[in-house]
């Protein structure tokens, strides 16, 4: 079988983030599991917003990505 080219890159960045979330729980021991989890997850939707806003919206910027 034979990997798609950004099989490796993607699996290389994985083990990175993981190694930077472990560090991340380390600094914040008094968290516990499902609170890291919120964190983690806020964090990814607020990255989220702007590419899908630029899907929605791709010639008006100024429109929010729920509205139509």
């Amino acid at each position: 079988m034979k990997l798609h080219s950004r099989t490796m890159p993607c699996e290389e960045a994985q083990t990175d983030l993981h190694g930077v979330l472990l560090d991340w729980l380390e600094r914040h021991p008094d968290l516990s599991w499902s609170e890291a989890v919120r964190c983690l997850a806020s964090l990814i939707a607020s990255w989220a917003v702007y590419p899908v806003c630029e899907e929605r919206h791709p010639t008006d910027s100024d429109k929010e990505a729920d509205e139509e």
